[in-house]
């Protein structure tokens, strides 16, 4: 038998017994070192087996040539599955038998230096049915109890007279290492990846991974069994992972992508992106960040693995990250800008954060004559309705509306009318009963006639005041005794509130009869065609209690709707001049139902008045030491019980001296919290200085987060009504009357 012996590389690839040519893939090493044959190194081989056919080949023989091609070692290439000899192999052991099963040959051979191929031939009678198997050890000397790390065969071979057959076998390994999961499936450069498996602790050569783009990093084996790690590197490209261990690379598919860009979103309402990227938020608010990115082919990466969060200015925000990382919370703290930066590894991102007043678009309503007073807001449809008083110097007072949409900009639809009033009084007042709104106003005198309330129907197409077929305006006015419309004056009336139910509409106003105040309610009804009913009209008749009516001067009384019925808050005043709140409900048709009276341990004025559907929240300032403005909050239950023990559930700061704050709070319920709209003195501003602003209050009461400006600049005083909507106006420095959406938690 003829045996040729060349040298072999470094450990790392696989094995082929091939025919015709050296198996693909491997790298070889020059110079050639000599094959050591090992006879009967196997015990399980009797010592008298022959090495070599026997007995003498006969004359017509040929032969079988078998190729080896051994793995290289220490080599960061990757190996190819065709070459399945693990790296640690050391020997080689060939058997050839006949048809019959019987042994006919066996060869060790072993790897000795740096040798890259090894062939052997073995001389055989001419015939067929011939096999050939080969088993791979790590031992030099295979014993009976070595292990097989690798294993391949031929069967139904051929020998020709006097021809050499070329013998093909690929060896399968017995350990090839597989890939269970990674500790990141995405990544940025310098993350450090555990990757869990099987039969990662074979051989003793280094463990490589290769990254989708081909780039192999040497990992460490870690305590844990199964488990090595790697740092990504740059350039890891996106795509199939695999490991090479013992000179074996993986084949389970496991998909890694390497990140190129990371950055972050904020969770909640879907315009926090402001148009230069930044994230709008507010004072008061809170929210969550999730982290996402693009990888290495520029898809999108909906979980990227963040290794860090921080921000710059804690000051404006405090940022705490989730245990994982994975996402973040931001609490704001104050007005100003923030930066937000998350990093994979060594890819880092940012992200900016502008905490301002409402971010809502600015719209400037049209101004009539003087400066504007007095401003009302109703919401019609997708449109608002913003009403107010103005009064040209030397000139008569008028009432004006204008209806606006959202994104900033008015419409055509507007109008006005002749008013009458005093600073300090409530002097508008809107409602929307169906589609169409009502403008309630003092109402200029004639003649003899005193100063009155009137409402008119407006167009919410045109602007105008809505007319009936004949051309008569749908408008109505008190004007006498009894507080009926159209018959002749002697009593001066004073707007409180307006609000309607959906069916029928209720006004709360001021009447002085001569020599004190009553508080008094009128419900009514508007058919179709424009005609009014009078449903019923209310005298408070609080002085039959002992308690006198506060003047309208100081104080407003408020209203809202709740299951239908109308509940009216307002101030009184006992026999020992204690300030009182007295809740009365009334019918949808005005018909008085119940009322509490709760007394005050200071002088409490201006109320506003919500409901979530199932408690009420009121609103009022209460006037301390050096009659120093605090707004505080009550909640009162379905029966006009206070709740909370009968203390405040939420109380903010100082607002104002009184009586220069003689603007009324106001409350709505938006869905799911209270907004508490108020005037105060700008932090740091002087006595003139003006700043309108809002609070979040919880269903259950309790301020959510601090109150915060709507305008950041000092604003000239006015009210701030807001709508269901979340839509403030007022009066801003430059007496400009303007509104935008608020922004709240």
């Amino acid at each position: 038998m003829q045996v040729k012996r060349l040298t072999i590389a470094a450990l790392s690839a696989l094995v082929i017994l091939a025919t015709l040519v050296a198996l693909v893939g491997c790298r070889t090493a020059s110079g050639p070192l000599p094959l050591t044959r090992q006879p009967n190194a196997l015990p399980a081989v009797p010592a008298t087996s022959p090495l070599e056919f026997r007995p003498a080949v006969p004359a017509r023989s040929g032969s079988l040539l078998i190729d080896i091609k051994w793995p290289a070692r220490q080599s960061n290439q990757p190996a190819r599955q065709t070459s399945a000899i693990p790296a640690s192999t050391n020997a080689l052991v060939l058997t050839v038998r006949a048809a019959s099963g019987d042994l006919l040959a066996r060869e060790v051979l072993v790897r000795s230096g740096t040798e890259a191929t090894s062939s052997s031939e073995i001389a055989l009678p001419e015939g067929a049915g011939y096999g050939v198997s080969v088993q791979a050890y790590a031992d030099a000397v295979p014993a009976t109890a070595s292990t097989v790390i690798a294993s391949g065969s031929a069967t139904g071979l051929a020998v020709s007279w006097g021809r050499q057959t070329r013998v093909r076998i690929v060896l399968e390994p017995a350990f090839a290492p597989t890939i269970r999961s990674l500790s990141a499936t995405n990544a940025g450069k310098g993350v450090r990846l555990v990757i869990s498996g099987d039969n990662f602790e074979r051989g003793s050569e280094p463990r490589w991974v290769i990254f989708p783009a081909g780039k192999r990093v040497m990992a460490s084996l870690l305590d844990q069994p199964g488990q090595m790690a790697v740092t990504v590197p740059d350039g890891a490209g996106t795509g199939q992972l695999a490991v090479a261990v013992d000179g074996m690379t993986s084949t389970t598919p496991t998909l890694f992508r390497e990140l190129a860009t990371i950055s972050c979103v904020a969770t909640g309402t879907p315009d926090r992106a402001e148009p230069d990227g930044a994230i709008a938020s507010w004072l008061g608010d809170r929210f969550d960040l999730v982290p996402t990115g693009l990888d290495s082919s520029g898809a999108v990466v909906t979980e990227p693995t963040v290794t860090g969060w921080s921000n710059a200015q804690n000051s404006v925000g405090t940022l705490t990250a989730s245990g994982s990382a994975t996402s973040a919370s931001y609490t704001v703290q104050a007005l100003g800008n923030d930066v937000i930066t998350l990093a994979s590894g060594e890819l880092t991102g940012t992200r900016s954060l502008r905490v301002a007043p409402p971010a809502g678009p600015l719209v400037r309503i049209q101004p009539g004559a003087g400066v504007p007073e007095g401003a009302a807001l109703a919401q019609v449809g997708e449109r608002y309705l913003a009403a107010w008083s103005g009064k040209a110097t030397g000139g008569e007072r008028q009432i004006y509306w204008q209806f606006f949409t959202v994104d900033g900009s008015t419409t055509s639809a507007a109008g006005s009318v002749p008013a009458a009033g005093y600073d300090g009084e409530r002097l508008v007042a809107l409602l929307v009963r169906g589609s169409d709104p009502i403008i309630a106003y003092r109402k200029l005198a004639t003649g003899s006639d005193r100063h009155t309330i009137a409402w008119a129907v407006i167009d919410p197409l045109t602007g105008s005041i809505r007319r009936r077929a004949d051309n008569s305006e749908w408008a109505w006015a008190l004007t006498n005794t009894n507080d009926v419309p159209g018959n002749p004056p002697n009593d001066s009336l004073h707007l409180g509130d307006f609000r309607s139910n959906g069916d029928t509409c209720q006004l709360a106003y001021y009447r002085f009869n001569g020599t004190k105040w009553e508080l008094r309610s009128l419900n009514f009804s508007i058919t179709a065609g424009g005609d009014l009913t009078i449903n019923s009209t209310i005298n408070y008749n609080l002085e039959a209690s002992g308690y006198s009516v506060i003047p309208y001067t100081e104080d407003n009384l408020a209203m809202t709707v709740k299951d239908g019925n109308y509940l009216v808050a307002s101030h009184f005043l006992n026999a020992n001049g204690q300030t009182g709140l007295n809740l009365s409900s009334f019918s949808g048709t005005g018909s008085f139902l119940s009322a509490m009276a709760y007394l005050r341990d200071q002088k409490s004025r201006l109320a506003a008045l919500a409901t979530n559907g199932t408690d009420l929240l009121l609103a009022e300032v209460e006037l301390g030491a050096n009659n120093a403005g605090r707004l505080k909050l009550y909640r009162y239950g379905a029966a006009l019980q206070l709740l909370a023990d009968g203390s405040s559930v939420g109380e903010l700061g100082t607002l104002a001296t009184y009586p220069v704050l003689v603007q009324k709070p106001n409350v709505v319920w938006n869905g799911s919290e209270y907004l508490v709209s108020f005037v105060r003195q700008r932090p740091g501003g002087g006595s003139n200085d003006w700043q309108p602003a809002v609070q979040a209050v919880a269903s259950a009461g309790g301020l959510l987060g601090p109150s915060y400006p709507v305008a950041l600049s000092g604003s000239g005083l006015a009210s701030v009504p807001v709508t269901y909507g979340g839509q403030a106006l007022w009066l801003t420095e430059s007496k400009q009357l303007v509104s935008r959406q608020l922004k709240y938690r």
